[in-house]
């Protein structure tokens, strides 16, 4: 398992880039250690432990399936999983909209062999245009309400104007996607286990609270890797350690 973590790093090409422009601005700004932003570098790799046994529990698959199963068109795919993501990041953050529904994306087009990157680019708009709306749709957010001490309906009010434009910029964007009917694909009889699916919940319920300092971010992950060693320990060699590096690098510069 090591050694793949290992390979996977070494041969990432954007870390590679990233380590490059680091220590060239090491050159004008010296390292400073109280820069990295721990907390959510360790909130991510969470993230990714829990996507990865979202993965492996099959539950990505089970929901591909429904939605194969309910749309004719490819701009219906894109639409439903667009404002999905536009709608779930108000509630549960930007980066968790699009950390749990690009995946699932990506596993819809490889069944149906569609394009990825017009809509994947999509959801990631949808997501950080829902999260303006709300005061927990992201972390700045919750700042903004929490120094400032700004009332929810004066926040809801002033971010009003953003829910509205993004909803057009949304349905703009969805209208100007590919747009072609879906033969039928043959979907595999696919079963989740009901535990599972409960405990992968509660991983998801506490990282949320660690993400809002409700809950301790170190106990999150101790408890986060438990339950990844007990149920599916490949799942820890499946996290994007590039990603992390590169996030580390990028919180000094």
């Amino acid at each position: 398992m090591i050694r793949t973590i290992f390979k996977n790093i070494i041969s990432d090409t954007v870390l590679k880039i990233v380590i490059i422009i680091f220590l060239i601005l090491l050159i004008f700004k010296p390292m400073n250690i109280k820069d990295i932003d721990l907390d959510t570098i360790m909130i991510l790799f969470n993230l990714m432990l829990i996507i990865s046994l979202v993965k492996r529990a099959k539950i990505l698959a089970y929901i591909s399936n429904s939605i194969i199963n309910h749309v004719q068109t490819t701009r219906q795919i894109t639409a439903y999983i667009t404002i999905t993501s536009f709608v779930l990041s108000m509630f549960v953050t930007n980066d968790v909209s699009i950390i749990t529904l690009v995946p699932l994306y990506i596993l819809i087009a490889k069944q149906l062999n569609l394009s990825i990157v017009y809509t994947t680019v999509l959801i990631t708009i949808a997501a950080n245009l829902g999260s303006a709306f709300t005061p927990i749709g992201n972390p700045q957010n919750v700042f903004l309400v929490e120094f400032y001490h700004v009332s929810i309906q004066s926040f809801l009010a002033n971010s009003l104007i953003l829910l509205v434009m993004g909803m057009i910029s949304m349905a703009v964007l969805i209208f100007f996607s590919e747009n072609k009917p879906l033969q039928e694909t043959p979907t595999k009889d696919v079963r989740i286990n009901k535990v599972h699916l409960l405990m992968i919940a509660g991983l998801f319920v506490l990282v949320l609270l660690a993400q809002f300092a409700l809950f301790s971010i170190w106990i999150d992950t101790l408890i986060t890797l438990v339950v990844v060693e007990l149920f599916s320990p490949k799942s820890i060699a499946d996290v994007d350690y590039s990603l992390l590096l590169s996030c580390r690098l990028c919180s000094f510069s």
